[in-house]
């Protein structure tokens, strides 16, 4: 029987600019899971962690690691979320995924929403 369970967290990044320079960058740290013509790139870290906290801790530690003009075109992008990956499953019947009040200032500091995708059970 299938568990609900966090998966990952990714970043999404809505940009009308060019942001190449950005994602050099962040290379050794992050895989580009998918990018359009139109100014939507999905980033993972390569570094799995346990939990949302943990994952939100380390995008946090990334991005304020790059230098000024990187970071710069990270807080120009039109839109940054910080989107939780849950796989629903059949048990238990209900789980609690937390916040903590670091990681939402986190995200506050990064400029980013927060969203939960949660897929349905199989």
């Amino acid at each position: 029987m299938q568990k609900t369970t966090f998966l990952n967290v990714d970043i999404d990044i809505y940009s009308k600019k060019n942001i190449n320079a950005l994602l050099k960058a962040l290379r050794n740290a992050i895989v580009i899971q998918n990018q359009d013509s139109e100014g939507f790139t999905s980033i993972s870290a390569k570094q799995h962690t346990k939990t949302i906290n943990s994952a939100i801790l380390n995008y946090y530690r990334i991005i304020e690691g790059l230098p000024k003009k990187e970071k710069d075109i990270w807080y120009s992008c039109n839109k940054r979320i910080l989107n939780i990956g849950i796989q629903g499953g059949a048990q238990p019947h209900e789980k609690p995924f937390t916040l903590s009040k670091k990681s939402i200032e986190y995200a506050q500091k990064l400029g980013a929403e927060i969203i939960f995708t949660v897929y349905g059970h199989q």
